[in-house]
């Protein structure tokens, strides 16, 4: 294939990374409306797909990324192609108050002249999205812009960190009202009324209240207007496809979660587009059937280019890790904990605890609790704070934390090995998870292969850095042999399974 400058890719992409180009070929070949991109940390799956869009010059396409950090990353390697970034109205100034867009009064359905004229930061960022053929912008911005369609519609979709779609439809979707804002707006509690009968009952007390003039200030028909979105979302679907609860503290609490996100992802997310390219290191066919993707679907994984002997995941099956562990095997898991750490005092590492509970349990029953090397999660801590102590800590120092595993990145010396004591299967306490899990039988066991694959990769971020990662929990062993492919193969190749009485090699030296 030609060089990538040479089809439209900005010039620092001087050559195809192994892979790339016989993605991009697989990719413009493909007749199947949806193409899966499984590409490793490393294998420039950017270049891939905006390969794609440089090809296909007269198609618009849209890039979605699931942070604005990624977002504005994208930003910064493409905008010589011309892309455009889009992001919520919190990220623009209002020009008639001194607040931001997501504060204005046309947020509240009232008339402003910069809808129409320039002069609106939003709206003229809006504007400029809406006539350009490359746009990137956020999942959240994009199910919010459903209803209006802003910047328009797009014959490409690009979904990157495809594997996070579906909980950011449902994290779009869920509905919580509470009674205070109810009673602000004089409209009536659900109590123990149907959604059918009570959410479109209180859409039309809403419509009512915002055409009568002067009954309502500026703030409460803003509450109006989301809470009116809200409900009608609720509506599109039956009852039988949400998840009821109601709490108590600190007031009295309605929520609603969707059981299947596929029931919404081609209103909410596809929206008609043509083609829809679903990259991320870890995306799987499960994915899609989460998205309820039925047709078929164009395949594309590539290997990774890190070299296996740096980025091992020993699987070392000491316990069969659960509720209601005997003595015994908790000393049996505890002292693998310690022994792996033990072996590793000249660098730092991640325990993945799964709970904060597990986090503790493992902090006071461990040996070395009195070297100053842990820095432990608590929900009463601001875990980002957390993440920066621990950035800026000099080795040995271990953080424990079941909310670092997505999301952040520790390369080189930040962390050279990992901990996964438990397999993180969702809390069945959750009547969401109890609920999905009742309709698909597969679902835990998805969504923990995908947390593990996520976690593993939080300290290997190039070719020549080093993470070794151990799995401590025996309940790998059947979840790896029954659900294969929910894990992609680049992963699988560096797992090695070590005997329960035996021990891991010694670790690499270290980077530093």
């Amino acid at each position: 294939m030609r060089t990538p400058s040479s089809i439209g890719l900005p010039d620092k992409f001087e050559k195809w990374r192994k892979g790339q180009d016989s993605a991009l070929k697989d990719i413009l070949y493909s007749s199947d409306r949806f193409d899966m991109l499984t590409t490793p940390t490393g294998s420039g799956k950017s270049a891939t797909y905006m390969g794609l869009t440089a090809v296909n010059g007269d198609r618009r396409a849209c890039v979605l990324t699931a942070t604005k950090a990624l977002q504005t990353q994208l930003l910064s390697d493409f905008r010589a192609m011309g892309l455009v970034d889009m992001r919520g109205r919190s990220n623009y100034d209002c020009e008639i108050a001194d607040v931001s867009a997501a504060e204005g009064q046309c947020t509240a359905g009232i008339w402003c002249e910069y809808l129409k004229v320039p002069g609106c930061g939003y709206y003229d960022q809006r504007r400029v999205a809406a006539a350009s053929r490359l746009v990137v912008t956020n999942y959240a911005y994009w199910l919010y812009d459903e209803e209006s369609r802003g910047i328009g519609d797009f014959h490409t979709l690009i979904l990157d960190e495809a594997h996070t779609a579906p909980n950011q439809i449902s994290d779009f979707a869920a509905v919580e009202v509470n009674e205070r804002e109810l009673g602000e707006l004089k409209l009536p509690l659900p109590g123990k009324r149907s959604f059918k009968t009570w959410a479109p009952d209180t859409i039309e007390r809403i419509e009512r209240m915002l055409t009568a003039e002067d009954t309502l200030d500026l703030k409460r028909k803003k509450k109006a207007r989301r809470l009116q979105r809200d409900l009608s979302r609720l509506c599109r679907l039956s009852e039988q496809d949400w998840v009821a609860s109601v709490s108590v503290k600190p007031m009295r609490s309605w929520r609603w979660d969707l059981i299947e996100p596929g029931l919404l992802a081609e209103e909410l997310l596809f929206r008609g587009a043509k083609k829809v390219i679903l990259a991320s290191a870890s995306v799987r066919r499960k994915t899609l059937e989460l998205l309820g993707v039925e047709q078929s679907v164009s395949v594309h994984e590539q290997a990774s280019t890190f070299p296996v002997n740096r980025r091992p995941v020993y699987y070392w099956p000491v316990a069969n890790v659960r509720r209601g562990m005997t003595e015994a095997e908790i000393v049996r898991w505890i002292d693998a904990i310690d022994w792996f750490i033990g072996a590793r005092l000249d660098r730092k590492g991640i325990i993945h605890s799964v709970s904060y509970d597990r986090a503790w349990e493992i902090l006071k029953r461990s040996r070395h609790r009195w070297k100053g090397l842990f820095l432990v999660d608590s929900r009463k801590m601001d875990t980002a704070e957390l993440v920066r102590q621990f950035r800026a800590s000099d080795a040995p120092c271990v953080l424990i934390s079941p909310a670092v595993g997505t999301g952040l990145d520790f390369p080189y010396d930040e962390v050279e090995y990992q901990i996964i004591p438990k397999v993180p299967f969702p809390d069945l306490s959750s009547p969401l998870v109890r609920a999905r899990q009742t309709r698909d039988r597969t679902y835990g066991a998805y969504s923990a292969m995908q947390t593990i694959v996520q976690e593993t990769g939080r300290g290997m971020r190039a070719e020549d850095d080093q993470c070794e990662t151990v799995i401590l929990d025996a309940n790998f062993g059947w979840l790896r042999a029954a659900h294969w492919d929910f894990a992609p193969r680049w992963w699988h190749v560096a797992v090695r399974t070590i005997d329960a009485k035996g021990k891991p090699p010694a670790p690499p030296p270290p980077l530093s």
